[in-house]
């Protein structure tokens, strides 16, 4: 999907199964993610998928400039290096010249891995150590940055909890992480407004000015 104004958004449906022909055997394709290619000035789409009913790992397809469609055949940005495992739910941040690529695993209880590359598109370094503080299975890794300071926030879904839930840490290192809490939790700052049950969730940073259209447009209904 794609909007101007973060109103009106136009959406597009990409079935890779027909788009390119070494996907017709596809199993699965979701939780995709765009990020921009500062090198190929193009936007990226990266996803998880598997073939047939292998492992899932994460590809990358470049879109077209009107962001309808996948151009270019889906190729390998990362997999498990453990065989027979699978990672799913990728998400890349840039901080500074590092792409801190966090995902899912099935590694274990606690799900949420990191791996790290100098390049978009490059070898990622895998680093097994579970980033999350949770006892539970968790997935879906979104990270966003704390406006004006070198804090990062790392929220991911607890899908195992009952009910299920987001978690929350914060690191400023990309190497200790310390737990916020969940939803709704005792003592936790993060707390929910006009939602209940969250999954998957993500964090869109806009502009005060952005802010401003969308309190008057919403304000209105």
């Amino acid at each position: 999907m794609k909007s101007r104004d973060l109103i009106y958004w136009t959406a597009a449906r990409v079935d890779l199964t027909r788009r390119f022909r070494g996907y017709r055997h596809m199993g699965i394709a979701w939780a995709p993610e765009a990020f921009y290619d500062p090198c190929h000035r193009r936007m990226m789409v990266y996803f998880a998928t598997r073939m047939g009913t292998g492992c899932n790992s994460l590809v990358y397809s470049y879109a077209d400039p009107a962001f309808r469609t996948l151009m270019t055949t889906p190729r390998p940005l990362f997999a498990s290096p453990r065989a027979g495992k699978s990672v799913v739910d990728g998400d890349i941040t840039c901080v500074g010249n590092r792409y801190q690529l966090f995902l899912s695993t099935d590694d274990g209880a606690g799900n949420i891995r990191q791996a790290v590359s100098n390049r978009l598109i490059g070898s990622y370094v895998y680093d097994p150590t579970k980033v999350d503080p949770e006892t539970v299975g968790t997935e879906a890794p979104m990270v966003w940055r704390r406006h004006g300071t070198d804090t990062h926030v790392l929220m991911y879904d607890v899908y195992a909890a009952k009910p299920n839930n987001m978690g929350s840490s914060e690191t400023t290192d990309f190497r200790t992480f310390r737990a916020i809490g969940r939803f709704n939790d005792p003592g936790s700052p993060m707390k929910t407004t006009n939602f209940t049950s969250p999954k998957h969730g993500a964090v869109v940073a806009i502009t005060p000015s952005e802010a401003s259209r969308l309190e008057r447009y919403f304000g209105r209904r």
